[in-house]
């Protein structure tokens, strides 16, 4: 038995795009990333890009300008105005030099901590503490009643059954 062949890997391919920039202030929806050719990191949904840059391809050079970088290229292209000729890397699968990024989803903090709960004896104490302090007398039914509200359940049978007697 012999195994059919693989399929050929396709090459890399360079193509040129042609872009219309209207004016200076015109984005062209295209994020780019690394040194050298950069990499288009991202491009915009609906804008002057779309039609003619993929994440993942390098760009080699605006106007017959080779780039040198991310800052190099992106100062190209915002100064440009009219027709821009970029000339753009198509890498096959598998063959860049860069990682694609892949934006991760917004995080949310997580949750905090669930506060521990108080010690009821040691909230009943803090309460008779702060009674005696302030030279209260000993009101059982509304130390009862803070107790409670502190801990929002009622007081252990230990607790209550003390309090009674």
């Amino acid at each position: 038995l012999v195994a059919p062949p693989c399929p050929p890997v396709p090459a890399s391919t360079v193509r040129t795009a042609t872009l219309h920039k209207p004016n200076a202030h015109a984005r062209l929806g295209v994020s780019l990333s690394g040194e050298g050719s950069p990499l288009v990191y991202s491009v915009a949904a609906n804008s002057i890009a779309a039609r003619s840059l993929r994440v993942g391809q390098r760009l080699l050079s605006v106007n017959g300008v080779p780039v040198q970088g991310h800052d190099h290229a992106t100062s190209l292209l915002k100064n440009a105005v009219g027709h821009l000729r970029l000339e753009i890397l198509d890498e096959a699968p598998g063959q860049s030099a860069l990682p694609i990024p892949i934006r991760a989803p917004p995080t949310t903090p997580p949750p905090p901590p669930p506060r521990p709960r108080s010690d009821p004896i040691q909230v009943f104490l803090g309460i008779r503490q702060r009674q005696l302090a302030s030279g209260d007398y000993l009101d059982v039914s509304a130390l009862k009643r803070e107790a409670e509200a502190r801990l929002s359940l009622p007081l252990p049978p230990l607790v209550a059954e003390a309090l009674r007697g």
